[in-house]
């Protein structure tokens, strides 16, 4: 058998190995369980693709980024390892295919999200097949004292208990103690080997600027070299990106609301240094991997800490110099306070909001068990006057509570009727930029003869388009009298899990609450010290923040201390 490092730079051409990756995979091909806590750049997808060319059998990858399966079984199936993934949103029939195909495609490595862990068929058939090494990817989701909670990773033990002579692997960029036991727990890890990474960024230099206007401050700052520019929201992205190119720059908006080949060309440009900089919001995330980033730039604040590291660490991942910049003034710093308590609920929120969804849903006492309503978020915050984003985190920690489950994609829904049915042969004569026309025509037939709801998000999956660019059309339609369009609106699919009990239903659960609110609320003041605290180092602070106890000043950030 050749060793590790042949088979390093035979198939990945790498000469050595990063900090720990190593270790990880030598503990993987011994058989133990194994949890690695690795930082953003830490070559995790190498931990858990390697050993799969060494232990036999298939490695399942569990994880909650489909676009990051995507791309890891393009690059795997290039150099010649067989991979597979299990698509999202997969009707039962669909399902039984794949995993036909997977069973019988002689795969090195199948990835699937925890949401399919939910299908029962899925969990029995993938548990009989030859899964020797099982990889957890982004497994501080396993923890509702993490920041980025899925429910759907508490069955993942349910399909461990189903295997035998099964390895597992964890990997998860917190180094918080309470989320690794939870982690640990809740696999029922035994024989246990854990490896942790520092944290420690010594490249990269810690700022937090104050300009009363920042995007002057940004124009300062933005240079002729290869940046990423991080924003709260897709019109700000936008107007920062046409900003920058009026004065000379080269830069372009990236969100999650333009179409996967907009992305790709983007990206492509990014990478090629056709443009240098990037103005993105959060879509800009996983798998986003270039080594010469100068800088990384958070116009708005960052949502969390661990967001924040997480973008922070896309720069200087080549080991040189590099700069994470926080913009920010007084005016930044109120707002951002006043909504974190307008969105944090408190007991009389959770019952307020579970009552009157109840009301709004028409779900009388004792009902609503196992049944699917449509939920139109917008609409029941008017009628309400409650605070959107304090629905959102109500409906979430419902959730992960087991009383109702989300359909996390938000869809939008329009209705469309056509005027003439002998409009249907003008169509072909009508230059529009999507094929959202002809999409319609196979999809709906009907919609020459009723009104009839179309679901947005379905359309940018079949036309390839982005929900702007087909809205845009549909409206050009209307404005030629050949459809009625009325007005869009989002709703959330809820599956409720439980029966209408009101009080009896939230109370058990308003301890747990005020924890999880404990830990928001300490975690927030954190964040605060971190970006307003002038006097003490940055990198001591945000190391303190992972558990690590770092002595000395960096002398290569903002704080005082350090100048």
């Amino acid at each position: 058998m050749k060793n590790i490092e042949e088979i390093l730079f035979k198939n990945w051409g790498y000469k050595k190995f990063k900090p720990n990756q190593k270790k990880i995979i030598n503990s993987i091909i011994k058989g133990k369980n194994t949890l690695a806590v690795l930082p953003t750049g830490g070559g995790k997808s190498l931990c858990y693709q390697l050993p799969s060319l060494i232990i036999g059998g298939i490695t399942l990858v569990i994880s909650p980024l489909i676009a990051l399966m995507e791309d890891q079984v393009l690059f795997l199936k290039k150099i010649g390892i067989p991979s597979f993934y299990f698509k999202p949103n997969s009707i039962n029939q669909n399902i039984n295919q794949q995993l036909d195909n997977c069973i019988n495609g002689n795969y090195k490595i199948i990835y699937c999200s925890p949401e399919l862990l939910n299908n029962i068929n899925f969990l029995n058939k993938i548990s009989k097949s030859n899964i020797k090494h099982i990889a957890i990817d982004e497994a501080h989701c396993i923890s509702e004292w993490g920041y980025d909670f899925r429910p759907s990773y508490r069955k993942i033990n349910q399909l461990i208990d189903l295997m035998t002579e099964i390895r597992i692997s964890a990997y998860t960029g917190s180094a918080s103690k309470r989320i690794i036991n939870d982690i640990i727990n809740n696999l029922n890890l035994k024989d246990l080997k854990i490896i942790k990474s520092s944290f420690e960024r010594k490249n990269i230099s810690q700022k937090v600027l104050i300009f009363n206007n920042k995007t002057e401050g940004l124009l300062k700052l933005v240079k002729n070299e290869s940046s990423i520019v991080y924003c709260n929201s897709r019109k700000s992205s936008i107007i920062i990106s046409k900003k920058l190119n009026s004065v000379g720059y080269s830069t372009d908006y990236f969100h999650g609301g333009i179409s996967t080949k907009e992305k790709k060309q983007k990206l492509l440009k990014w990478h090629s240094e056709e443009i240098k900089t990037i103005i993105a919001t959060t879509a800009f995330g996983m798998g986003i991997d270039k080594l010469n980033v100068k800088k990384v730039i958070h116009f708005d604040l960052p949502k969390s800490f661990e967001s924040y590291y997480q973008e922070s660490g896309r720069a200087g991942r080549d080991g040189n110099k590099a700069d994470s910049i926080i913009l920010t003034n007084d005016i930044d710093k109120k707002m951002f306070i006043k909504k974190f308590n307008d969105e944090l609920p408190d007991k009389i929120n959770l019952r307020y909001i579970y009552k009157n969804l109840c009301n709004y849903l028409q779900i009388s006492l004792g009902e609503g068990m196992n049944n699917y309503y449509s939920f139109g978020l917008n609409k029941f915050c008017e009628k309400y006057n409650i605070n959107k984003n304090m629905t959102l985190n109500v409906l979430y920690f419902l959730e992960n509570h087991e009383l109702i489950n989300l359909n996390h994609q938000n869809n939008a829904m329009i209705k469309i009727s056509w005027n003439k049915e002998n409009d249907k042969s003008l169509l072909k004569k009508i230059s529009i930029k999507s094929n959202v026309i002809d999409v319609i025509i196979n999809e709906y037939p009907n919609v020459f003869k009723e009104k009839i709801e179309i679901s947005l998000y379905k359309l940018t999956k079949i036309t390839k388009f982005n929900s702007n660019e087909i809205i845009k059309d549909l409206q050009l339609l209307k404005k030629m009298k050949i459809i009625d369009l009325e007005t869009i609106y989002n709703f959330i699919k809820i599956l409720w899990l439980k029966p209408r009990e009101d009080n009896y239903t939230i109370d058990p659960l308003i301890k747990t609450l005020n924890e999880t609110n404990r830990i928001k609320k300490n975690k927030f003041k954190k964040l605060l010290k971190f970006i307003y605290d002038d006097e003490k180092c940055k990198s001591i602070q945000m190391m303190s923040y992972f558990g690590e106890d770092i002595k000395e000043n960096c002398k290569n950030c903002s704080s005082i201390c350090c100048k």
